[in-house]
């Protein structure tokens, strides 16, 4: 029975009693429901039968929670998103699920694990995050790129760069320290080859992160490495980047090659610019190896024949030696244009790609 000696078998002592005889043996009391909105009241569980052990009531209060469980995920399936059970009416659930189940679920969804705990039935999702703006452009010239317009301190005094270049080729070229070994041994060349680089129209300038002072009194190393008089300057002015601020901006620096106070010094790096301002070649060599302005002259020729002639110049070419004819040039309009011939060297592929002509005029 419901009642064994005045009390509820297996009823834990700290938990009030869920059957006691109150004149209706049997009777299981029930807490008030809740009303629903619009002030209908819940429907009570039905009473257990006469006779019914607690263990029954219990079995069958847990049946009705799993059923009405059962048909809310049947509903979430259906509809694409779990209802707020708080607004689901006891009467659209098989046997309401009791006070309790229903007491439970509130405090489920109050803490925020049940389904629907957004808090609005139907409540759209927020919108996702808008996407991180992209990164800033690393510093540096890319092919194609237009040179600066700087304004610098030089040997020569004060320049502008598109003024100091004109119409002309340009070349731009850094070193990282005066008063060097390999650094002299640059400049010396260079400046041996300067009146080379003038009847090629191409205007050069050196850059350090040196001072002026520094470097005028550098530039008499130079010509005596040279063989020449010690003269203040050389045949080109020298850029003085103190603060860096044209290192930086043109991607000139080496992280690995550190001054006493442990500041990058600039790199070896070459720039040539053509009469339009524009990247057409950039070469960067580190602090421990030397440049071959021999090499940046024959690049030079290289650049200006095939910026006026629609050829390209082959491996360890020279000027003088044989170009090649570029392969988006139709047959027909070779001929044309290469009027001394133009030699198709056969392949295994069949391919009529390797196609010669003595250098153009």
């Amino acid at each position: 029975s419901a009642d064994s000696g005045g009390k509820a078998p297996f009823a834990h002592p700290a938990r009030p009693r869920l059957c006691r005889d109150t004149g209706e043996a049997g009777r299981v009391p029930q807490r008030p429901a809740p009303s629903q909105p619009g002030g209908t009241a819940q429907p009570r569980t039905p009473p257990a039968p006469r006779g019914h052990s607690l263990l029954h009531v219990l079995a069958q209060r847990l049946a009705q929670a799993l059923l009405g469980r059962l048909q809310l995920a049947h509903v979430s399936r259906h509809h694409g998103r779990a209802p707020q059970r708080r607004h689901v009416p006891a009467a659209h659930v098989a046997g309401g699920g009791g006070a309790r189940a229903q007491a439970q679920s509130g405090r489920r969804l109050r803490s925020g694990t049940g389904a629907g705990s957004c808090g609005h039935a139907g409540a759209a999702p927020p919108p996702p995050p808008p996407p991180p703006p992209p990164p800033p452009p690393p510093p540096g010239l890319l092919l194609g790129d237009e040179a600066p317009n700087f304004e610098a301190d030089t040997t020569h005094g004060r320049i502008r760069f598109h003024d100091f270049l004109g119409d002309s080729w340009g070349i731009l070229f850094s070193h990282p320290r005066d008063f060097t070994p390999v650094c002299t041994t640059e400049l010396g060349r260079a400046a041996k080859l300067a009146p080379e680089f003038s009847k090629r129209n191409v205007k050069m300038i050196a850059l350090s992160i040196d001072s002026v002072q520094d470097h005028l009194s550098w530039c008499k190393d130079i010509n005596a490495y040279n063989g020449d008089q010690p003269a203040e300057k050389l045949p080109f002015p020298i850029i003085a980047d103190k603060n860096r601020e044209l290192a930086v901006k043109l991607g000139m620096l080496d992280p690995d090659e550190l001054d006493k106070e442990g500041m990058p010094l600039t790199a070896r790096v070459v720039f040539v610019f053509g009469p339009d301002k524009k990247l057409k070649l950039s070469i960067l060599y580190p602090a421990t190896t030397g440049r071959n302005f021999d090499e940046i002259l024959r690049v030079v020729d290289s650049l200006q024949l095939t910026a006026y002639k629609k050829v390209a110049t082959p491996v360890d070419w020279k000027p003088g030696d044989s170009v090649m004819v570029v392969p988006t040039l139709p047959e027909e309009e070779a001929k044309k244009l290469f009027p001394k011939g133009v030699f198709t060297k056969e392949l295994p592929s069949g391919k009529k790609y390797l196609r010669y002509t003595p250098q153009p005029e």
